[in-house]
């Protein structure tokens, strides 16, 4: 529970402030959960909105919280995390540059209920039903990659469009939607069961796992991706350039 401590000196909107640094620490809202609305954070803290509002608005100037109207308030993924999708292509075009042609071995389009952090980053009530494209991709006879892709229902997406042709250009054609910013997090874990029968490894094989969210210009969600990636047929290179600003 969140605290104001009314008898100490220290002004109630920098302990707004220092309360508000603790409480997005939780990992639902590093997921995109949004905050509390102003006037129900203001009721359970015991202070003013205006009070409130001066704690966030810190917090926004030093890039930690995204404030946009009519929308909410939530966590900025790290910086360190994001890239512009310009500078990507495609997995197709990628390994088109080093020379493989891919090969698909699965495709499954199906509209069910989405695991919690999906709905937390697309800011959803839990259980929501979303579309989910699941597919297996490779090359050489061999699966590689297990593309797990969920969109917001805001897109208008009805699991009828051709998911064989490349993501983002469809999202454009269909959709007339441009994703501007991608936040992720990129780990290594190993393959359970399930995963290790999609891939043709064994349960306990390492696995680069890729979690994704990805954003348009606005920083409207649009796509929520599980990926996991064969460490022993693929490697995830990053270009750092250093900023001189």
């Amino acid at each position: 529970m969140l605290r104001i401590d009314h008898s100490s000196p220290q002004p109630l909107h920098l302990q707004v402030e220092s309360l508000l640094r603790e409480m997005i620490r939780d990992r639902a809202y590093s997921e995109g959960k949004l905050l509390p609305p102003e006037t129900k954070l203001a009721a359970s803290l015991s202070v003013s909105r205006s009070t409130l509002r001066a704690g966030i608005d810190r917090l926004v100037r030093d890039g930690l919280l995204i404030r946009r109207r009519g929308f909410g308030t939530q966590v900025a993924p790290p910086r360190a995390h994001s890239s512009r999708l310009e500078a990507w292509g495609s997995f197709t075009q990628e390994m088109a540059e080093k020379g493989e042609r891919v090969q698909q071995f699965s495709l499954a389009v199906r509209q069910h209920r989405a695991p919690a952090r999906v709905c937390r980053a697309f800011a959803l009530e839990e259980r929501t039903s979303l579309l989910s494209v699941s597919r297996i991709r490779g090359f050489n006879d061999e699966p590689v990659v297990h593309f797990q892709s969920w969109f917001h229902p805001r897109l208008g997406l009805t699991g009828k469009e051709d998911f064989d042709q490349p993501l983002y250009a469809l999202l454009f054609e269909k959709c007339n939607v441009t994703p501007e910013h991608s936040y992720e997090v990129i780990k290594a874990v190993s393959a359970g069961k399930r995963m290790a029968e999609h891939l043709g490894v064994r349960p306990g094989t390492p696995l680069l796992q890729r979690v994704r969210r990805v954003l348009d210009a606005a920083s409207r969600p649009i796509e929520f991706a599980l990926n996991h990636y064969r460490s022993d047929r693929f490697e995830y290179t990053l270009h750092l350039q250093r900023n001189l600003e």
